[in-house]
């Protein structure tokens, strides 16, 4: 988030978005991933396993985009 707040031409906001943001993210980082990689490993076809991996990293960038585009709420 601090890399993509920077490259957008805003590294004064990099601080109140990390604020704002870093734990909602790193909890639903471990939500989605913890128990996506044990039913991954337990049921998925190990050939499938990197193809399944791959769809939830997408959705897992959609969601962190979103996160990273919202709007920073002053305190």
């Amino acid at each position: 988030m601090s890399l993509l707040v920077t490259l957008e031409g805003k590294p004064s906001l990099v601080v109140p978005k990390l604020k704002q943001e870093w734990s909602s993210s790193v909890m639903a980082n471990w939500q989605l991933w913890i128990p996506f990689q044990f039913l991954n490993f337990y049921f998925v076809p190990q050939k499938l396993q990197v193809l399944a991996a791959n769809f939830v990293a997408l959705a897992w960038n959609v969601i962190l985009s979103f996160k990273a585009h919202k709007e920073i709420i002053a305190k």
